[in-house]
């Protein structure tokens, strides 16, 4: 018994402790109610609806400032069942809840920017980490939403608002490591407010074969059409890197070019009721040395091209009944010398209903 009591007797006091603090055991047991006002990525509904049916995290802006991380895919990593698969500080591989890199959809302000020739240059972006106000992650099947390759998930990036004020950051390490960003926004009366971004860095590398020298800019504007807002979205990144061992064990490495543009248009019809119509064009150039310092053993370009458009309606004609369908059309453009010429149509219609929903 005497042998017993240094064991017993701390555990007899931490339970009395809890038993005498049951409003600290019961804040603590509380559930945390994420915020889902915001959200866009889990419904084609009004965004003021909670989207109660969807699994979504939300990486806001205090969360993204408080973070250790550089870039869009290293924030990714701090996500709850994501992997982020890196290959280089220039490349990485996504993954949501297990599925493959080609199962998972990523957009920008809603616009689907997923590389359509292969899913390991789905984060080959224009969107500078300094530009991103949230990154909503929408985990599991939403096939129904965005289609068949969004089995494993959504990641939609949303940049800054228009607001005015400029910010700048200069950073240096080792390995020959350098990187600047700034951006700012413009607002005056009877002008259409601009929000732009951009970036640079550079890296010698870690070890041999990984280096790299990137640059980005994003611009956003918002006008008004019909009195009814028009937002455009236009951005270039370059990406220059070591390819070591990526597809082949040689001292490879790539190039790319990325251009984007994105113009989306809302007119009401009515406080409850309204159209979303939008277009977006995406090419992106690709070319791949085999033996860095021996381009004439191999080489493979790629230029991939897609165009789209979507128009969505979104209407409550009853106080409980929510309603949204529309439909997108996709024309996608490939031309590389290893490859061939193909070219590919797709389309879709879509709808959603929620009943017995009620907004905020």
């Amino acid at each position: 018994m005497t042998r017993a009591l240094p064991v017993l007797l701390p555990l007899l006091l931490s339970t009395c402790m809890g038993l005498l603090s049951p409003r600290s055991v019961q804040a603590q047991a509380d559930p945390v109610i994420l915020d889902t006002l915001v959200v866009q990525v889990g419904s084609r509904l009004d965004s003021r609806l909670p989207a109660t049916t969807r699994t979504v995290q939300v990486l806001d802006l205090k969360t993204i400032e408080s973070l250790p991380v550089r870039t869009i895919a290293g924030l990714l990593e701090w996500a709850t069942s994501i992997e982020v698969q890196p290959r280089s500080p220039a490349q990485s591989d996504l993954s949501i809840r297990g599925a493959g890199f080609e199962q998972v959809v990523v957009l920008v302000n809603g616009v689907r920017m997923s590389d359509l020739q292969t899913g390991h240059f789905d984060l080959d972006l224009s969107v500078p980490l300094g530009q991103v106000e949230r990154i909503e992650i929408l985990r599991g099947p939403a096939s129904a939403l965005y289609g068949a390759d969004a089995m494993g998930g959504v990641v939609n990036i949303v940049t800054r608002g228009h607001d005015p004020g400029w910010r700048g950051r200069i950073e240096g390490g080792s390995w020959g490591t350098a990187r600047v960003s700034g951006g700012g926004g413009f607002q005056e009366e009877g002008w259409p407010a601009l929000q732009i971004g951009g970036e640079l860095s550079r890296s010698d590398g870690h070890r041999a074969g990984t280096d790299f020298d990137a640059a980005m800019i994003h611009l956003s504007v918002l006008d008004s059409l019909a009195g009814t807002p028009l937002a455009g979205d236009f951005g270039f990144s370059r990406r220059n890197f070591g390819a070591k061992d990526f597809y082949a064990p040689y001292p490879s490495f790539e190039k790319t070019r990325t251009y984007s543009s994105a113009l989306r248009w809302t007119p009401a019809l009515s406080p409850e009721a309204g159209f979303e119509v939008g277009a977006s064009l995406r090419r992106r150039e690709d070319e791949f040395t085999l033996i860095r310092d021996d381009p004439g053993v191999y080489q493979n370009r790629h230029t991939s091209s897609q165009a789209g458009g979507e128009v969505l309606y979104r209407d409550r004609p009853l106080g409980t009944v929510s309603l949204a369908f529309g439909g997108e059309v996709f024309l996608d453009l490939l031309r590389s010398s290893s490859l061939g010429n193909r070219e590919e149509s797709r389309g879709a219609l879509f709808g959603e209903a929620l009943v017995g929903g009620e907004g905020r």
